[in-house]
């Protein structure tokens, strides 16, 4: 939950927010998202970007997206430490995040938001996979349009089959 600071412990805060979310994005994060989600004009966010590659030089790596801008992610910078999280457990807060946007609770899911950063930051990259696929899966199942009765033991085995 966001504390009330001044403004230039807040510049600290987004700096940290964006290590955590560069640490756990597969995709990576190009400046433009980091204008969109700190609200922060270009020059902004380039020097954002640039403290990053001050302070991790050898993590920092360019994602390949096939598009016309660059996007980067930390690897190596966490690696999941003594509390395993099961991959089904993370892509619940996707569907907590989809559930609030739906609910009009926009900071709600802010706050989701950079939880589900926080805990990927700590998972490997094939459990990263894994629970984005789940989360596409399960995405499917609670779409809009008609409602279908999905057998939840048939969920459990694509679940399963995801991550083994």
């Amino acid at each position: 939950m966001p504390v009330n600071h001044s403004a230039r412990l807040e510049k600290v805060e987004n700096i940290i927010r964006l290590i955590n979310r560069m640490a756990g994005s597969t995709e990576g994060v190009s400046i433009n998202d980091i204008m969109v989600e700190y609200k922060v004009c270009r020059r902004t966010a380039e020097r954002m970007m640039n403290i990053i590659r001050a302070l991790y030089p050898a993590q920092l790596e360019e994602v390949d997206n096939g598009e016309n801008y660059k996007s980067y992610r930390l690897q190596e910078l966490y690696r999941q430490g003594p509390i395993k999280l099961a991959p089904e457990e993370i892509s619940c807060l996707s569907q907590a995040i989809k559930l609030a946007h739906r609910g009009k609770r926009e900071e709600l899911a802010d706050e989701l938001q950079h939880l589900e950063y926080r805990i990927k930051s700590f998972c490997k990259e094939k459990d990263k996979y894994n629970v984005e696929n789940i989360a596409e899966m399960e995405d499917i199942s609670m779409s809009a349009g008609p409602k279908y009765i999905i057998n939840q033991e048939i969920l459990a085995d694509l679940r399963n089959a995801i991550t083994n």
